[in-house]
């Protein structure tokens, strides 16, 4: 069956489609072959029908556009967000000791610890009295 829409040339759209549907213009229904209007009167109420459906979703799309155009430099954080989540999530289950004593490397957090363990009340105090005290002919004078 041919698609017969009136083209703005005047004349007739001659696509033919088995499926019933044209490209362009959408259901293809029985119309009269001189004129191009639907011979049945539900046929043409069910085109208008299509046709206002058609110029809704091409409105919706083109304000979408316009939106991402105007918001080009932002980006969807929750997608965003989930990646973020889901990698710390992995890291915490798969490497739940590196957080112990600071992360980084085996010898780094070997480091840290021994500093730790170096680091007592004593030391500290000796550390302060040798900025304080002035030597007097070779004894510590405090």
């Amino acid at each position: 069956m041919a698609c017969w829409t009136p083209l703005p040339s005047g004349k007739l759209c001659p696509r033919r489609d088995p499926t019933g549907r044209c490209r362009i213009h959408g259901s293809v229904v029985p119309r009269n072959p001189l004129t191009g209007s639907p011979v049945h009167e539900a046929d043409r109420l069910r085109l208008q029908a299509e046709q206002a459906d058609l110029v809704r979703q091409r409105k919706r799309d083109l304000q979408q556009r316009k939106r991402r155009r105007r918001y080009s430099h932002l980006e969807d954080i929750s997608s965003h967000a989930e990646k973020v989540v889901a990698k710390q999530l992995r890291n915490r289950l798969l490497h739940p000791i590196r957080k112990e004593y600071g992360g980084g490397t085996p010898s780094q957090r070997s480091l840290a610890f021994s500093a730790l363990i170096h680091s007592t009340v004593d030391t500290r105090a000796d550390k302060k009295k040798q900025f304080w005290c002035y030597r007097v002919n070779g004894a510590q004078v405090f």
